[in-house]
């Protein structure tokens, strides 16, 4: 159920940076981020393994350089034009 939720929302923004709708700078990223938390959590809370525990400094780092690079993709001077 929560993989068609992040699901819906994450084709419903990419819909919305089609349809070049400005608010998409800030939720893309957020939304990213949230779901690298909620991702991590469910990590944290079921790992059984011990090779799962030693993965989520490699898994947390792979979110943070995602939703900064979407971040600076969406905002960077070159995108401006687009959402304008």
């Amino acid at each position: 159920m929560m993989a068609l939720l992040w699901a819906f929302v994450f084709v419903s923004l990419a819909g919305a940076v089609r349809g070049e709708r400005p608010f998409t700078r800030i939720i893309v990223p957020l939304a990213l981020l949230l779901y690298g938390i909620y991702e991590l959590a469910i990590l944290i809370l079921y790992a059984n393994s011990l090779n799962t525990w030693q993965n989520w400094p490699t898994n947390t780092l792979f979110y943070i350089i995602i939703t900064l690079f979407t971040a600076w993709g969406l905002n960077r001077s070159r995108s401006h034009h687009y959402y304008n």
